[in-house]
C-alpha cells in the first residue's frame, strides 16, 4: 500500500474513532437529562415576592421543599433534582398566599415560573422543551 492510502486510511480510522467517542459523550448527556427535574423562577413584576416550590414523587412524599426571594428583574435556576421512576408534582405557592399552582413535572422538560404582578394571574408555570 503507498504512503499515501495509508495516511487517507489511517485518518479515516481517527475520524471514525472520534466521531464514535464523541456520539457516546452526547448520548450519555442526554440519558442523564432524561432523569434530571428542572426549573427556573422569573420576576416580571415591580417588586420582591417569596416563591414556595414544593415537588412531590408519585408517593405523594415531598422530595423537596424550598422557598426564593425573588427580586424585580431577577432570574433564578436552582440545581436540577435527580428523578427517579414516576410521576412528579410540583406545587408553587406565591407571598404565603391562596395564589397556588398544581402541575405534572416531566424530566424531558423545563418549567418556568413567571412572576407577572397581574392581579388576575399573579404567576404562570410554563413548560418547555
Amino acid at each position: 500500500m503507498k504512503s499515501g492510502n495509508k495516511k487517507l486510511l489511517i485518518g479515516f480510522i481517527l475520524l471514525i474513532v472520534a466521531g464514535t467517542i464523541i456520539y457516546a459523550i452526547s448520548s450519555d448527556h442526554e440519558h442523564k437529562l432524561e432523569n434530571l427535574i428542572s426549573f427556573s423562577l422569573h420576576n416580571d413584576d415591580e417588586i420582591d415576592h417569596e416563591v414556595l416550590v414544593e415537588i412531590f414523587d408519585s408517593t405523594n412524599t415531598s422530595v423537596f421543599k424550598e422557598t426564593y426571594i425573588v427580586a424585580p428583574g431577577d432570574e433564578i435556576y436552582p440545581n436540577p433534582l435527580k428523578k427517579e421512576e414516576g410521576a412528579y408534582r410540583i406545587e408553587v405557592a406565591l407571598d404565603n398566599t391562596n395564589k397556588t399552582y398544581i402541575g405534572d413535572l416531566y424530566s424531558e422538560y423545563h418549567d418556568y415560573i413567571h412572576i407577572t404582578g397581574v392581579s388576575d394571574e399573579p404567576f404562570m408555570v410554563e413548560t418547555a422543551e
